[in-house]
């Protein structure tokens, strides 16, 4: 339901207003990405723009390629944003997790190196090397990261979701609580915290573990990750019929796992 920050976000160009009308085109966002790629591209060709400029463009293709899956074209992308304008820390951030999505993890920490040593403080690079090192189970690090990012940011909603993330791995339930807690109060409506706040109390609260996951269920009724969630605990908690009903909605709305495949063929027998 809810993904990690470090998913990237299409980053902003910056480019100024008289670049020229492909590369306004360019850092459009309301039009197809295709579409977007080629007038980036015919940007390039046929317009007069400085380095900074032509860096800018080549890392809006750099984003648009990793969007499309396009991996090792987004990091040719980067690649040439940063030979003409190696100061701009977006690219670094970009090419990290292009590299770290073709599983060259030591190439994504040196890009991440790199940006931080350019921004030590930047949000974004703290908050997607955490995501990189979580994703890798390293939630030490993670957590070392989101906390330096939240000490810039303290109100960030998304950071203190991934840090309770971290803080779940790495079984500090009172922790990923406060954490979950925090990123309720940043935006009431995020479903997935209000899950993810249950299952760390799971253990230790059940009542109010399921009352966290019934909130996420009424925040976005299609989650069925909460139906499965919710069905598991009442289940452990004896509580049969509720939880069959939560495992079938939960299968109905799509949720992928053997045991659940399992459940549901044995009650339809």
């Amino acid at each position: 339901m809810r993904r990690l920050l470090a998913t990237l976000a299409l980053l902003a160009l910056g480019l100024p207003a008289f670049a020229g009308p492909m590369a306004d085109r360019c850092r459009d966002d309301k039009g197809q990405i295709e579409n977007a790629v080629a007038f980036c591209l015919q940007a390039l060709r046929m317009e007069r723009l400085d380095g900074a400029e032509r860096a800018a463009v080549h890392l809006r293709l750099g984003d648009l390629f990793y969007t499309l899956r396009r991996t090792p074209q987004a990091i040719e992308m980067y690649d040439a944003a940063a030979a003409e304008d190696p100061s701009r820390v977006e690219i670094f951030i970009g090419r990290a997790k292009a590299h770290a999505r073709l599983g060259d993890d030591q190439a994504a920490l040196a890009d991440y190196a790199s940006a931080l040593q350019l921004r030590p403080a930047h949000v974004g690079a703290r908050n997607a090397r955490g995501v990189f090192f979580l994703e890798r189970d390293a939630p030490e690090r993670a957590i070392e990261d989101f906390e330096l990012a939240l000490a810039a940011d303290p109100d960030n909603g998304d950071l203190w979701f991934n840090r309770g993330l971290a803080a779940r791995k790495l079984g500090r339930a009172g922790e990923a609580v406060r954490d979950f807690s925090a990123a309720i109060r940043a935006n009431d409506g995020d479903a997935a915290a209000w899950l993810n706040r249950g299952l760390a109390q799971a253990d230790n609260n059940p009542e109010q573990a399921i009352s966290d996951m019934t909130a996420a269920i009424r925040k976005a009724p299609e989650y069925a990750e909460a139906f499965a969630e919710r069905g598991r605990l009442r289940e452990a908690l004896g509580r049969t019929g509720p939880a069959n009903q939560d495992f079938m909605r939960a299968f109905e709305l799509g949720y992928q796992a053997e045991w659940l495949v399992e459940r549901i063929n044995n009650l339809r027998r």
